[in-house]
Parts: structure tokens; sequence; C-alpha cells
């Protein structure tokens, strides 16, 4: 399956919801840049999910860190 690629302006103006950093577009995800938090978004049919119950948490997630 090819991704859809998303217009880089649109993609600026979102942000990760568990820190708030940028996020960019990683083929078929979104991925938040802050290197601590790194959670990733699905898009679907061309359309982010960004909501907090789509986010996939990083492969290795920093012991002892909790969700803001």
């Amino acid at each position: 399956m090819t991704a859809t690629q998303l217009d880089p302006a649109f993609v600026a103006i979102l942000s990760c919801l568990y820190c708030g950093a940028e996020v960019a577009q990683v083929e078929a995800r979104l991925v938040c840049r802050n290197p601590r938090c790194g959670r990733r978004y699905p898009i679907e049919d061309g359309i982010p999910v960004m909501l907090s119950a789509a986010a996939e948490a990083p492969m290795s997630e920093p012991s002892g860190q909790e969700r803001p």
C-alpha cells in the first residue's frame, strides 16, 4: 500500500496531542518529532487520525515516563 503524501503546509500546523511537539509524515503515519515522546498517529484514506485513542506509543517507551 502506498502512503498518501499530505501537504507539508498542513502537516506543519499539526502537533502531537501528548507533548505538543511538531509531527512529521513517515510513510502512512505522522510521527512526533520529540524523541522523548515519539507517538505515531495513523493516516487513513489520506486523513490523519489525530486522536489520543489512535496514537501508538513508541517501540520502546522510557521507563518511569508517564503521559502528561
